[in-house]
């Protein structure tokens, strides 16, 4: 049973996950994190590191041998990823069959639609630095067969929406037609006409609203959403902070709130450009 872990042998030296950020310190923790990320670990991840860390500082010289032998006779993914995670005597049979199934699901894609899901997973845990890298990979690689308009469309869009979140405006833009250009949704034309509305760009948004068909019910329904945006921006710690730092006799002096709140999105630029790094 998954939850608590305890552990056994505990390594004076940890194993690094790089793409994770933290050490490895038991055959149990290994075991949770290759459960726990299925889509992120590659069939090289079983390296002669690996094979150090279990042979030297778990002292698990029959599991680093088992583990040897699979990658000498080039074993698949799956019977790696069930040979560490089953050794450890961490799981239940109900869960192991589900790490079955992630497996096959897995088998069933394409190189690129596993990157996707890698992504996809970076944005969820907002490591959008990371999550931008692999989208742009993917575009830059060959075209698979059987892989669809749609999909490459949703890259662009999700592309898009991180520069957005990131204040890059003219870059979300961009991205955004793109995927509109690959795979023409609703969900694409709401997101540029959002940033239209975010941007304030009057000229852009006659144009978009005309070039894309934009009902007035939806466009209704667009400057709704991105006014309870604003005005969660409004309600921010943030913008509270720079307020009340900047106001004397109960009002804000403008010149210095724009000059705070621009230093508030320089920092989150910064932060950006360092993830990008």
């Amino acid at each position: 049973m998954s939850g608590l872990i305890l552990c056994g042998k505990q390594a004076e030296e940890p194993l690094y996950i790089e793409n994770a950020g933290i050490n490895i310190y038991s055959i149990e923790e290994l075991a949770y994190y290759l459960y726990n990320n299925v889509f992120m670990v590659e069939k090289d991840f079983f390296d002669n590191k690996l094979l150090d860390f279990l042979n030297k500082q778990l002292n698990m010289k029959g599991l680093a041998g088992r583990v040897k032998y699979l990658i000498d006779k080039n074993g698949t993914f799956p019977e790696l990823m069930h040979l560490v995670i089953k050794s450890a005597d961490y799981y239940s049979r109900d869960e192991l069959d589900e790490l079955d199934d992630m497996l096959r699901l897995i088998g069933t894609k394409s190189i690129t639609e596993r990157l996707k899901v890698r992504a996809d997973i970076y944005v969820k845990s907002e490591k959008l630095g990371q999550a931008i890298k692999i989208y742009k990979e993917i575009l830059s690689m060959p075209r698979e067969k059987g892989v669809t308009d749609s999909f490459y469309a949703k890259i662009y869009n999700n592309i898009g929406s991180i520069y957005a979140k990131r204040m890059e405006y003219a870059e979300a833009s961009k991205y955004f037609r793109k995927a509109y250009e690959m795979y023409p949704t609703t969900e694409v034309i709401k997101n540029i006409v959002s940033l239209d509305f975010i941007w304030k760009n009057e000229k852009e948004l006659v144009n978009d609203t005309v070039k894309y068909g934009v009902t007035d019910e939806m466009l209704e329904i667009i400057a709704d959403e991105v006014n309870k945006v604003r005005d969660g921006i409004l309600e921010s710690d943030e913008y509270k902070a720079v307020c009340e730092t900047l106001t004397y006799d109960g009002k804000c002096n403008l010149e210095d709130f724009y000059e705070g709140i621009q230093e508030i999105v320089d920092e989150w630029k910064e932060a950006y450009r360092e993830e990008m790094v």
